[in-house]
C-alpha cells in the first residue's frame, strides 16, 4: 500500500536526502531505495532527489 502523498527520504552513501516521486526512473532511484517518512514503508516506484 502506498501513501497518497508520500514524504520520501533516501539514504545515499550514508547521508539522507529529501526525495520526491518522479515520472521515470532516475540514476539515484536505480541504485538506491527511498522510504516514506509518513508510513515507514519502502518506496519502490521512481523518485528523484529534491533540490529545494
Amino acid at each position: 500500500m502506498f501513501c497518497t502523498e508520500p514524504q520520501l527520504t533516501a539514504a545515499i552513501l550514508g547521508e539522507t536526502h529529501p526525495a520526491e516521486p518522479a515520472r521515470q526512473m532516475t540514476p539515484a532511484s536505480a541504485l538506491y531505495t527511498a522510504s516514506c517518512l509518513s508510513c515507514g514503508g519502502t518506496y519502490d516506484r521512481p523518485w528523484r532527489r529534491r533540490t529545494t
